[in-house]
């Protein structure tokens, strides 16, 4: 049986190609590839030392590997871009430490640990990879390598590399000592290999280099220059039968001159599309990265391309946080960043790589400041970028499909500037092949057209329906398997944000979310709140592991039961145990993981905010995570021990996530956070905040989902009355006793509290006001307890959330000696939630005759049992008067509303029950459920 192997690739396209290159020396040697690395023979990793996150994965695997070891026999190496600090560590860990240049003497590298293949038994030849090696160990030129022909991971996309190395020794950068000083290929090899895709179908060819315009360089007066090559590959490209498009990555602003544009201009098959790394807008920081270019030479390069290549787009690198980097440094990027219009940028924060100069300098940008400053990045190219778009609406643009979009029954493609383009197609003949689409709508980032028809080349244009094969056609690409996943939230809003958040980058990144049924992953994002959610928590991971047992499915615990349980959940066979300032990142997790890479929870970014917009599949109201973490420390309280201390969203994000959320069609918006009353970003209170959310234009209300009753200002009690703004607040209590405030160290009192809602009562008596009431607080004596039952009846909360006390490790109130018995706990709970349904049903009732907006979210089907089974009350059931059932949904105040037409008179009203929309009503009655809902008629 042949042996197997298994290579993780890491990086950039050029480690891609060298890993096509390594592939096809371990398929001469016997080995077959697997996707399953537990079961290869050979485990490999073509490494990237761009960013420690990246060496970080390669740590991970080899020590996952190396206990493997214990069990079977394994080979393990590392070639790539590698650090001398860490080849010296790699030497300790992996059986083979080389260069990737040292490529065609791998056969008797591996031979040399004694391992035996279909190719070490052939005696009467020598295969050609042991000629290199030979060649190579006797003073032959390392470029040797690029000999190997590629086994390329795409029938009709191939990567071409002409150069190697870099001597420009950017301060940030570790090319230059991982890949050496510049060399460039032999021509005669490059264009040679083009002309063999070509022949063999190939449609889109990426020259690769660290400076691809610095071809040449180091050969002067022997090879020909950039430009000189580009012009030899146009040339092939007018005896090529087929359309085709060559692109090149990436450019250095110091070495690119006109002869090039010029060359890209005169040629079709020459893409028009310029990645011109930036970095900084500002001199300083160019001068401290050692660039070698100034902000006003980059601007007269990108002058030229404006010039020369009008039609082309401007990609860019840059780097936020640099050692030393300013506000006001950072600002000019940010000008640099409009001045240039970028198509797209790829924006990195710094972090410093061992050897490279700039790692002496302190590293003095706060990782949290980085981030803003790359979010603030981001924004502005998502406007610049969008703008751009926006203008190609109704033009006709080539584009060359790559395969199936993330979105079903639409193809995705790239169009000449590499901009990706959706369109609406189940015909698979297309990918592989260009076409013609016609612009019709567009994303930051992104363009959606339809099919106009099949494109050949000028004058060669083939009809969408029914046309007959390309020749030379090539397949499409190998299916990759639908992962589905399922996900279970305990707890808070806020955790129910972050879930649907996650379930959003899964669907689009191609995953079936499952509710029930069979699963490949399973995310549990639990709660730790009360001894209950502990119990709850741990009797769903249990079910979650059980159920993986069967399947072999990846189980994911994330949320603030994972922080206070991590080893007893690590022990116990959870895959992955995520932090909650992680847990952004789990589908970059789960995705690697099934990629076939490992990663450890503890390599993932941490980043509480940059949640996607939720996708409403779990709820129809959009959730905008405002403020993370908590400075109070209650004494009953772990939350600032399991998401840390306060933290708050810069308001552009907020107002950006907004934007997103009202796009992808929701109409009531849910701010959460732990403490938001606590909100301050720079200058902007809660109330700042709040404001600037409720001027955004749109139809659409908001709601604010939980706060505390301090720190609310004048200007928080006059936007109560804001028409956008739900008059619903959910104002925790915990107590009604002075004594018992003071020993839970919450921040108020109850005189304060009782301020507070009547100042809200004072200017809208119908206002809703639900509440936290904890019952049982160590010492918490019958009068403590009665002064709280009296407080709720007094102030009469439409909802008291009532639970029993519960000790929680690390906290002060769990080393209090006076704990509460549970039957009294238990008693005192039932007498408040008692309090609570009376107050509910009385503050329900006198809705009766008023006017509410709804916000419809399910339209009751026709067929449904409920639409004839119940009237509402007052009904006459007179037989033209039968009420029907129309839908559900919620009120402004947050209450519960059925809505219901008289026989067909909705209809002929025009009336139409659609999900998601806002219904003026008016209230009818209440139902006499035990939970009793609102009853309306439209208005």
């Amino acid at each position: 049986m042949a042996m197997t192997y298994h290579v993780l690739q890491l990086g950039c396209q050029m480690n891609i190609s060298d890993g096509e290159r390594l592939r096809t020396v371990l398929e001469e040697m016997g080995y077959r590839y697997t996707e399953d690395e537990e079961q290869a023979d050979l485990l490999g990793v073509v490494a990237c030392s761009v960013r420690q996150k990246a060496i970080d994965k390669v740590y991970s695997r080899i020590h996952k590997w190396n206990r493997w070891k214990r069990e079977r026999s394994l080979l393990t190496f590392v070639t790539g871009c590698i650090l001398p600090a860490d080849r010296e560590k790699f030497l300790d860990r992996f059986d083979l430490v080389f260069a990737i240049t040292e490529l065609p003497q791998l056969p008797d590298l591996i031979r040399e640990y004694g391992v035996v293949t279909e190719a070490s038994l052939r005696s009467a030849e020598r295969s050609a990879f042991d000629q290199l090696a030979s060649q190579s160990s006797s003073g032959t030129a390392p470029t040797e390598y690029w000999k190997i022909a590629p086994s390329h991971g795409s029938r009709f996309e191939a990567y071409v590399p002409i150069q190697n190395g870099c001597d420009k020794f950017c301060s940030f950068c570790a090319v230059p000592y991982t890949r050496g000083r510049e060399v460039s290929r032999s021509s005669d090899e490059i264009l040679a290999e083009i002309s063999e895709l070509l022949g063999r179908g190939y449609r889109i060819i990426t020259l690769l280099g660290q400076n691809v315009n610095s071809y040449g360089l180091d050969r002067p007066g022997e090879e020909l220059s950039f430009a000189e090559l580009l012009d030899r590959v146009g040339r092939i490209g007018e005896h090529t039968p087929h359309e085709f498009r060559v692109y090149f990555t990436s450019p250095h602003p110091r070495d690119m001159d006109t002869k090039v544009l010029e060359t890209i201009a005169r040629y079709r098959c020459l893409g028009k599309q310029i990645h011109l790394p930036l970095q900084s807008g500002d001199d300083k920081v160019l001068i401290a990265m050692n660039r070698k270019h100034s902000l006003d030479r980059y601007r007269e390069v990108v002058a030229e391309i404006r010039r020369i290549l009008p039609d082309a787009t401007l990609f860019t690198d840059i780097i936020v946080g640099f050692p030393g980097e300013t506000e006001q440094q950072f600002a000019r990027t940010v000008e640099a960043l409009r001045e240039f219009e970028y198509n797209m940028a790829y924006i990195a924060m710094y972090s410093p790589r061992p050897g490279a100069r700039s790692a002496r300098s302190e590293d003095d940008v706060p990782t949290v400041e980085k981030k803003r400053r790359l979010h603030k990045l981001t924004e502005e190219l998502q406007r610049i970028s969008e703008a751009y778009n926006r203008s190609l609406i109704g033009n006709t643009v080539t584009a060359f499909v790559e395969g199936d979009d993330r979105k079903p029954g639409y193809l995705s493609g790239k169009t000449e500037g590499r901009l990706v383009i959706r369109f609406p197609s189940d015909d698979r003949e297309l990918i592989g092949g260009f076409v013609t689409l016609k612009v019709t709508d567009c994303a930051p980032l992104s363009l959606e057209g339809v099919l106009l028809g099949r494109y050949e080349g000028e004058g060669r244009q083939l009809g969408s329906a029914g046309a007959a094969a390309r020749q030379g056609s090539v397949g499409a690409p190998r299916d990759r398997r639908t992962h589905s996943v399922a996900f279970r939230t305990l707890g808070c809003k806020l955790n129910q944000f972050e879930t649907e958040a996650l379930a959003a980058e899964f669907v689009k990144a191609g995953y079936q979310v499952v509710e029930d049924g069979k699963a490949d992953c399973r995310v549990v994002n639990t709660c730790t709140v009360t001894a209950k959610a502990d119990r709850k928590s741990r009797n769903t991971i249990n079910r979650a592991l059980r159920a993986s047992a069967d399947e072999e499915a990846v189980v994911v615990v994330t949320g603030c039961f994972a922080e206070s349980y991590r080893t007893e959940l690590e022990e116990s066979g959870v895959t992955y145990v995520v932090e909650n300032d992680r847990k952004r990142n789990v589908f970059e997790l789960v995705d690697a993981h099934f990629r076939g890479e490992v990663l450890h929870p503890n390599q993932l970014e941490r980043d509480v905010f940059s949640y996607s917009v939720g996708t409403g599949m779990f709820r129809t109201r959009g959730m905008l995570k405002v403020q993370d973490g908590c400075d109070n420390f209650c004494s009953f309280c772990v939350i600032p021990h399991v998401r840390g201390r306060a933290v708050s969203r810069p308001v552009p994000e907020i107002l950006s996530n907004l934007e997103a959320s009202l796009a992808a069609g929701y109409r009531e918006i849910v701010l959460t956070g732990v403490n938001m009353t606590r909100y301050r970003h720079n200058d902007i209170a809660f109330s700042g905040m709040l404001e600037r959310v409720l001027e955004t234009p749109g139809k659409f209300r908001v709601r604010i989902s939980s706060i505390e009753p301090d720190s609310l200002d004048d200007r928080f009690f006059d936007l109560l009355a804001h028409p956008k703004l739900c008059p619903h607040l959910h104002l925790c209590l915990q107590s009604g006793s002075e004594r018992v405030l003071l020993e839970m160290r919450r921040q108020y009192t109850a005189a304060g509290f009782r301020k507070i809602v009547d100042r809200i009562r004072a200017q809208n008596s119908r206002f809703n006001l639900t509440t936290d009431v904890i019952v049982g607080f160590p010492g918490e004596s019958a009068q403590d307890f009665a002064e709280t039952a009296a407080f709720c009846r007094e102030l009469e909360f439409s909802h008291v959330h009532t639970f029993p006390y519960s000790p929680r490790s690390g906290t002060r109130a769990a080393r209090h000696a006076e704990q509460v018995p549970n039957v009294i706990k238990r008693q005192r709970a039932a007498e408040i939630r008692e309090i609570s349904e009376s107050n509910r049903v009385r503050y329900r009732r006198g809705f009766t005759g008023y006017s509410q907006q709804l916000l419809l979210e399910r339209p009751a089907h026709e067929s449904s049992p409920q639409a004839d089974s119940r009237a509402p009350e007052g009904s006459t059931g007179a037989a033209d008067q039968t009420p029907r059932l129309l839908g559900h949904g919620y009120g402004e105040h947050y209450v519960p509303i059925a809505l219901y037409g008289i026989g067909g008179s909705a209809e002929r009203s025009g009336f139409r029950a659609a999900p998601n929309t806002f219904v003026d009503v008016t209230i009818s009655g209440l139902s006499n459920d035990p939970d009793p809902v609102l009853e309306a008629v439209p208005s």
